[in-house]
């Protein structure tokens, strides 16, 4: 399977959970969203989110998730991912939020997400079990309040 900036970051955040209590397959998807959100909110959409940016989290019943990544890690249900993860220095402007988001609760975070504006304006989609509700830089840029000038 390739390796995409979206896994490579995923397997950071596994990395970095390890050193805390870890992190679930959920809080994982969860954290992935909320990082890149936060980025956004902070940088804009800019060269470094977009190349971050390779792999569509889509809108799922359970909130923003990556299909390829999810599916990586399902093998593990609800416990903790115990795997290593890895280091990668590429995502070191990542890691601020990731912290950030590695102490929140992972059902408030499941809960936010599903009140923002793209989970809202397609739960209907999301509710029938379609999978191709994608969130574009854009789609998350207005899901944190942030204007995005086309």
């Amino acid at each position: 399977m390739e390796e995409t900036n979206m896994r490579n970051f995923a397997k950071h955040i596994i990395y970095m959970s390890n050193e805390v209590n870890g992190v679930t397959n959920l809080e994982l998807q969860k954290i992935m969203y909320f990082s890149i959100g936060e980025y956004i909110v902070d940088n804009g959409i800019d060269e470094y989110i977009e190349e971050l940016y390779d792999e569509n989290l889509v809108a799922w019943k359970y909130g923003a998730s990556v299909p390829r990544i999810y599916t990586r890690y399902r093998m593990h249900g609800s416990l903790v991912i115990k795997i290593s993860g890895e280091y990668f220095d590429f995502f070191k402007p990542m890691e601020k939020y990731v912290v950030k988001f590695l102490e929140k609760d992972v059902l408030e975070m499941l809960e936010d997400n599903r009140k923002r504006p793209h989970w809202q304006e397609n739960r209907r989609k999301i509710a029938y079990g379609r999978r191709e509700v994608i969130y574009t830089l854009e789609d998350i840029a207005k899901d944190f309040d942030v204007s995005v000038d086309k």
